[in-house]
Parts: C-alpha cells; structure tokens; sequence
C-alpha cells in the first residue's frame, strides 16, 4: 500500500509515496519508495522550528528507474544523482501563503 493513490477517469491509479524532513534535510529511500509511480519530498527547513524559512518541494516520477537500492540522501545529494531529466521536478517556496494562494487562481 502506498501513502497516496491517484485514480484518473478512466481508471487508472497511480501510487505516490510523499516523504517530509525538517531541518535536518536527510531522507532515508526504502523499496517502497523506489517501487512507486511518484516521490513527492517536501524539506520544511527552519519551517517547524522557526515558523519561517524556504519549503522545498521534490518530485520524482519513476523513482526505481533512478533510484536502484534502498539509500540515505539529503536534497542536494539526490539532485545530483538524479542529474538532468524530465522525470524531476523541484519547486522552492519561499510564502507559503503566496504559493497556495497562486495555485488555486
């Protein structure tokens, strides 16, 4: 079972795992996570602690095509692993309030 599961008109469903760090900003990626459609990653930085601070937001499409083994990566480090290609996504949010707000319009 996955954290999240999309259905689409026709049927289709898509299994998302979502995975959230604080400060600290390392993540460990098990094969749960490797076997999903979607990755979706959100680091809240000094967010929690401090109430302020840039959200950052990952998403990875495919995750086993890219992601081979169970592994421990902060965001820099899956970035660089990852490298170039359509299949990742990656949004910083500086106002959250903003960002929700723009995304509804």
């Amino acid at each position: 079972m996955s954290d999240v599961q999309l259905s689409n008109a026709v049927g289709q469903t898509q299994r998302v795992e979502v995975k959230s760090t604080a400060s600290h900003a390392f993540q460990e990626f098990k094969l749960k996570d490797l076997l999903a459609d979607t990755l979706v990653w959100i680091c809240f930085g000094k967010r929690f602690h401090e109430g302020y601070g840039t959200i950052q937001i990952v998403i990875l499409d495919n995750p086993g095509a890219h992601i081979l083994k169970p592994v421990r990566l902060d965001i820099p480090r899956l970035m660089r692993r990852i490298g170039d290609t359509s299949d990742l996504r990656y949004i910083e949010v500086a106002n959250f309030e903003e960002f929700l707000l723009s995304s509804v319009l």
